[in-house]
């Protein structure tokens, strides 16, 4: 009986990591009475208010940290200066080799959108040490910023969208519902594809965006020929569209990601390593992996078809816990 317990106890243990995505440990998420999330960042919400005077550390909704005046080339504007625009917060700094080779990158773009007349509005959340950084490396930007004495807000923004590195650009569509949280690459993409919302099947090579936090459906087909190739995205894209939408309406993270590795580059030939198929590269049949990174390195090499049919199948085998599961490297 003891065992159950503790087989149990296991179980439940490892559905509370994934649902609140946790990493690493210590990690310290806080719920209200009725179990609903008010951060996962406890740990930081506790250091940074010792005393509780915040208690129970519930973050601002977006709609109040985003009530500011902000800068401009011709001077001191409203927010509401962006209403019926995409924004764009750009957070950087110019003591960050990262940010001053992304910038100019950016910038051109930035330009680019603006002669296409696409309503969007780039925000600048500096984090330079001091207000003469921040007055340089704001000379070379064309688009708005947020005050550098908004220290206090700064870091607000920062908690809210998870931001843990720099450069790191998150975007807004209109009504200020978020598109992507890691949109420095989409930005930088086609402009037919503005305002930039992540594709429902994604290439895993140009970028594995939430790869580590979401279970992620993978078909590695980069020696496939065009005809597989269109059976692949005929077999995902229904299902990946209907996963995303099923989240948006419940306003949270898709259950499931869907990638395609169509070329070999990125971290393709990493993933091919860690799942031992490296040597099957060569291989001109698609061949279909779930990764669940998050369940410390998990992988299952499913023996469903590459078919819509399949793939959902596949899904409802691995919520039931009917895949086999593997382990990164082993």
């Amino acid at each position: 009986m003891g065992r159950v317990a503790l087989v149990a106890d296991r179980t439940r243990k490892e559905a509370l990591s994934k649902k609140f995505k946790v990493q690493g440990i210590p990690s310290f998420v806080i719920v209200d009475a009725e179990g609903n999330t008010i951060t996962t960042d406890g740990r930081g919400a506790v250091t940074k208010d010792p005393t509780g005077v915040n208690f129970p550390w519930k973050p601002k909704p977006l709609s109040e940290l985003l009530t500011f005046d902000i800068q401009t080339k011709a001077g001191t504007a409203p927010m509401s200066s962006l209403d019926g625009k995409v924004l764009a917060i750009y957070f950087s700094a110019h003591w960050c080799p990262p940010c001053r080779g992304f910038t100019p990158q950016l910038a051109e773009q930035y330009k680019k959108m603006q002669e296409a007349g696409l309503p969007i509005e780039i925000l600048f959340v500096s984090s330079d040490r001091d207000e003469k950084g921040f007055n340089e490396y704001y000379a070379e930007m064309p688009w708005a910023a947020m005050p550098f004495k908004e220290r206090a807000l700064k870091e607000e923004l920062s908690d809210y969208f998870k931001v843990e590195g720099i450069p790191s650009l998150v975007i807004l569509d209109k009504d200020r519902s978020v598109i992507s949280t890691n949109g420095r690459g989409a930005i930088m993409g086609d402009l037919a594809d503005f305002p930039f919302y992540p594709k429902p099947v994604a290439d895993l090579a140009a970028g594995p965006d939430g790869i580590n936090d979401t279970p992620a459906v993978v078909v590695l087909a980069e020696n496939a020929d065009k005809d597989k190739k269109a059976a692949v995205m005929a077999a995902l894209e229904p299902v990946a569209k209907e996963v995303v939408a099923k989240a948006k309406a419940a306003k949270d993270d898709p259950e499931f990601l869907f990638f395609t590795a169509f070329t070999p580059g990125g971290v393709v030939p990493r993933i091919r390593e860690l799942c031992k198929l490296d040597k099957e590269n060569e291989k001109a049949e698609p061949m279909l992996v779930l990764l669940d990174v998050n369940d410390e390195g998990a992988y299952y090499r499913p023996e469903h078809s590459i078919t819509e049919a399949g793939i959902r199948s596949l899904l409802e085998d691995y919520r039931a816990k009917k895949l086999t599961r593997l382990q990164f490297g082993q």
